[in-house]
C-alpha cells in the first residue's frame, strides 16, 4: 500500500505530491500537481501540463497524461472526463455525459 505525501513548491502556496510506503520510505518522489489514492494497482496523477495520467506502484506512467479530471479504478473501470476507461486507458464508454461516477 502506498500513501500520498506532499511537498511545498518553493516560493508558492502550491504543493507537489508523491507516495510513500508503510515504512515511510519515499517510493515516488513528489512531482505531481494532483493525485488520487491507488486503486486496482494504479493512481491518477496530474503533470505540469495539468493533464491526468495513471502510474503504477513503481511510479511508471502506464496510461499517458491526457485526461482533464482525476479518477479511480473500480471494478476494472475508471470514471473520468464524463466517460469510462479500462486499465489500458481505452474508452469503454466515450465521454457523453455531464458527469460520470464509479459503478
Amino acid at each position: 500500500m502506498l500513501y500520498p505525501i506532499s511537498e511545498l513548491i518553493p516560493d508558492s502556496v502550491e504543493n507537489l505530491y508523491g507516495y510513500i510506503d508503510a515504512r515511510g520510505t519515499v517510493v515516488i518522489p513528489p512531482s505531481y500537481l494532483a493525485y488520487a489514492h491507488f486503486s486496482e494497482g494504479k493512481a491518477a496523477v496530474m503533470d505540469e501540463t495539468e493533464k491526468v495520467g495513471f502510474i503504477n506502484a513503481k511510479g511508471r506512467l502506464v496510461i499517458p497524461h491526457q485526461f482533464e479530471a482525476v479518477g479511480r479504478f473500480h471494478n476494472g473501470l475508471c470514471a473520468i472526463d464524463a466517460g469510462y476507461i479500462d486499465h489500458a486507458g481505452h474508452w469503454v464508454i466515450r465521454p457523453k455525459f455531464l458527469k460520470s461516477s464509479p459503478f
